[in-house]
């Protein structure tokens, strides 16, 4: 129905049509509808030179939205974004294509093809000369790991211990730990 409207106010013209339902995509916000995010997710990206990584942890309603293909696709978009970004905000409001930004895209995703809530609960970067990461099979837990020497074998000692903190810790939250002067560590585990 809202492409359909999209459509005729556009006049047949899709660009148009585009702007039109990402600009009023409004989902409702869980604090004023009482909408409880039971579900989270994480996803992780380290950049190309394996020096800056991202954890970002996504609150959902429920776990269905977290196993289609759309979400994989926005975790992607919002992952590619991520890595440009230093803080929450800047992330969203980084334009897509110099066009939309990303809250937009995030809003359009959520109240169109989701039709539920879904919000960018936590993101923690980590910047260091050799870094890697471990997302849990279950995608509710994670660990970046930072090391600021290379030494040999360090992307399979990275990945060993980056799986270390994630089984091994019972954090309720984001911590950093320092392992020697050499490691650095974040470990992010989910709302449930």
């Amino acid at each position: 129905m809202a492409c359909q409207k999209a459509i005729i106010k556009s006049k047949g013209r899709l660009n148009l049509a585009i702007n039109f339902l990402i600009n009023n995509s409004k989902p409702k916000s869980p604090k004023s509808t009482k909408i409880s995010l039971k579900e989270s997710f994480i996803i992780c990206r380290r950049n190309k030179k394996k020096n800056q990584a991202v954890a970002i942890l996504i609150a959902t309603e429920t776990d269905f939205v977290t196993k289609t293909d759309s979400f994989k696709k926005l975790a992607n978009i919002i992952l590619e974004v991520a890595l440009f970004g230093k803080n929450k905000k800047d992330i969203l409001k980084y334009k897509i294509s110099k066009k939309f930004p990303l809250f937009q895209i995030v809003n359009y995703f959520s109240h169109q093809i989701f039709k539920e809530y879904i919000e960018l609960k936590q993101i923690v970067f980590l910047e260091a000369p050799f870094i890697n990461f471990y997302i849990h099979h279950s995608c509710k837990k994670a660990a970046l790991v930072g090391f600021s020497n290379y030494i040999p074998n360090l992307e399979q000692i990275s990945k060993n211990l980056a799986i270390q903190l994630v089984c091994n810790t019972s954090c309720p939250n984001f911590h950093q730990f320092l392992l020697d002067k050499k490691v650095t560590s974040k470990v992010l585990t989910s709302l449930n």
